[in-house]
């Protein structure tokens, strides 16, 4: 990896999972640039910490067909199918970070990951496809080759995508009427914050909130304040001020939703 992969991470298995339990989290995505960076023996390492502690995994896997299965959830009467996925850079395949037979790794965005949704959609007409593919170049606006990767999600049969990824918030666009979230930034994160004044992007992130139920289906982004050196690496809801410059900002991306407030706090709606 050395001269490929510029940051090697890792945590404590054990603490980890533990204040993921604390915090009531039951399935988190692993597919993303970091998931392979002790390799094989360290995915299984974080696998088998999330199995023992009860918590379901997606995206990556001990072979390529563990790491592309689905999460299928009921709620609302509704089912709902999350598939997880990292896009492919030829740098990350040379380092082997991604999942084929007989091998683990991080699901990857290939035609056949396109055919898997299509099939998923065949046998599945009246579910919701939401797809989370870790993506995009740091502290920067979405590329050229996400939107033609997020037609190609769509066009295969995914009613939103959720991707993050690129640690600070992007536009919201519509592919043939489904919506594209780009990134949700970050939520926790140990950067010093100084990429985002060498960036200039901005210093929030986004909690999505999907609520299911008889009234049908609603998207909710909850805004948040990122930047640790003021938050000291805690984040915290964004102000009504910060608010409206958030808001200014999706306006230039196409999406002009007011600000609303409800139990937890402001959100944006996104039309479904």
């Amino acid at each position: 990896m050395e001269g490929k992969v510029p940051f090697v991470l890792s945590g404590d298995p054990v603490e980890s999972v533990k204040e993921l339990q604390k915090r009531h989290i039951r399935a988190v995505s692993l597919a993303n640039n970091h998931s392979m960076d002790y390799g094989e023996d360290g995915l299984r390492d974080t696998l088998e910490a999330f199995r023992k502690g009860g918590i379901h995994t997606l995206g990556d896997g001990l072979d390529a067909a563990e790491a592309e299965a689905p999460l299928t959830l009921s709620a609302g009467g509704r089912k709902v199918i999350f598939l997880a996925a990292y896009w492919h850079l030829p740098s990350r395949h040379e380092c082997g970070y991604y999942a084929m037979p007989g091998k683990g790794g991080a699901a990857c965005i290939w035609e056949g990951f396109y055919a898997g949704i299509t099939r998923l959609r065949e046998v599945n007409q009246e579910a919701i496809i939401i797809v989370l593919p870790h993506w995009g170049r740091d502290y920067v606006a979405p590329l050229p080759v996400m939107r033609g990767i997020a037609e190609q999600i769509i066009a295969a049969g995914a009613d939103m995508i959720i991707g993050h990824g690129s640690h600070t918030i992007s536009p919201v666009e519509y592919q043939r009427g489904k919506p594209v979230i780009y990134s949700l930034g970050n939520f926790v994160f140990n950067s010093n914050g100084a990429d985002f004044m060498r960036k200039n992007s901005l210093v929030y992130g986004f909690v999505c909130r999907l609520l299911l139920g008889a009234k049908g289906v609603a998207l909710r982004l909850y805004p948040i304040y990122t930047y640790n050196p003021k938050t000291f690496w805690q984040p915290h809801p964004a102000s009504a001020e910060q608010c409206s410059e958030i808001a200014a900002f999706l306006r230039k991306g196409g999406l002009d939703s007011a600000v609303e407030k409800d139990e937890l706090g402001h959100f944006f709606p996104v039309p479904l």
